[in-house]
């Protein structure tokens, strides 16, 4: 009887699964590694959309934020109102132009502010017409293009009621040197050289010199080189020649509305437009700028089917796989020709 039991018992201690319950453990065992692997992507793929979109959200606004700030201080010049470089009493330029993107351009600074567009429309609006910018490479078509002249936020080199100066500037750079009433465009020949060289003479004293910052803005269809990352790139000057800087990438198009004020002379714009003529523009008292913002990477199994309104602009449906989001703000022209006219009388 004992020896039956044992032989019971040894022959339970041997028995295994069957073939079928092996079977089905190891497709249970595949679904939860394939729930693994499919969570995984996922969440990567999520981690790679959110880093996309972040980017693409800190590159609209800063370029908003440039674009804002030059706007507004376009036309300032160290405190000096109506700049007429007409003018042989009040302002004297001893700047050279090598390679400055048009002479009349770079050292007429009583015209602060132009506007172009690269389009084929019959609108009021010309196109580019820069000669350190090749137009046909280098502005991706129907974009605007902005070019400001204004000098530094803060003087690098000032005088007081005394006489007595502070700061210093630097050799070969160009400056604008006003007292308010006079002003002189010069590259400065040392660290202190006042524009020993100009006819005319800046009283130093109650008077400030600010580095000449003549800017043009405009949409580039390569960061650099063939990349096809379109970027928003800015033409300043160093020394005597215009230089390209690449400010932001993944902007794809820029758009800029004028609100001008019209004939009640409120300092209030009375209507918007994307192409003003000279008179609208000179009359131009805010700004609306549009910027479409691309992610700078593809995101797997995404298809941008969406239309984007930059202001009057429709962009209509790209069906690529790139992230893309409107940008705008609105931006005061404080130092425009009419709040100037205001702010002097």
């Amino acid at each position: 009887m004992s020896g039956e039991k044992h032989h019971v018992r040894a022959h339970r201690r041997q028995s295994g699964l069957s073939l079928i319950e092996l079977m089905i453990s190891l497709a249970l065992a595949a679904l939860f590694l394939l729930g693994i692997v499919v969570l995984f992507q996922q969440s990567k793929s999520s981690a790679l959309q959110d880093e996309q979109i972040a980017r693409m959200q800190e590159n609209g606004r800063y370029a908003l934020r440039v674009l804002s700030r030059e706007l507004a201080m376009m036309n300032y010049f160290g405190g000096m109102i109506d700049v007429d470089t007409s003018e042989p009493l009040q302002f004297e330029s001893k700047l050279d132009n090598e390679d400055g993107c048009n002479a009349d351009w770079l050292l007429e600074i009583d015209t602060p502010l132009e506007f172009s567009d690269k389009d084929d429309s019959t609108d009021s609006v010309d196109d580019p017409d820069y000669t350190c910018i090749n137009e046909n490479t280098e502005i991706v078509d129907g974009t605007d293009v902005l070019a400001i002249k204004r000098v530094g936020d803060y003087a690098a080199r000032e005088y007081d009621a005394d006489g007595d100066a502070t700061g210093t500037l630097t050799a070969n750079t160009p400056y604008f040197f006003t007292n308010g009433s006079i002003g002189l465009l010069y590259k400065a020949a040392s660290t202190t050289d006042p524009c020993a060289a100009c006819a005319l003479s800046v009283p130093q004293f109650s008077s400030n010199i600010r580095q000449y910052q003549p800017q043009i803005f405009f949409v580039r269809p390569n960061s650099s080189g063939a990349d096809g990352i379109p970027s928003l790139v800015r033409e300043t000057l160093v020394e005597d020649a215009m230089q390209a800087q690449v400010l932001v990438e993944g902007i794809e198009d820029m758009q800029v509305e004028w609100g001008v004020d019209g004939n009640d002379l409120d300092l209030a714009p009375d209507y918007y437009t994307p192409d003003p003529d000279g008179t609208e523009l000179g009359n131009a008292v805010s700004a609306r700028i549009f910027l479409l913002v691309r992610s700078l990477n593809q995101v797997t199994g995404y298809v941008n089917d969406k239309t984007y309104n930059l202001g009057s602009k429709v962009i209509e449906p790209s069906n690529d796989a790139f992230y893309r989001r409107v940008y705008s703000t609105t931006v005061q022209l404080r130092n425009s020709e009419k709040l100037q006219m205001s702010s002097s009388d």
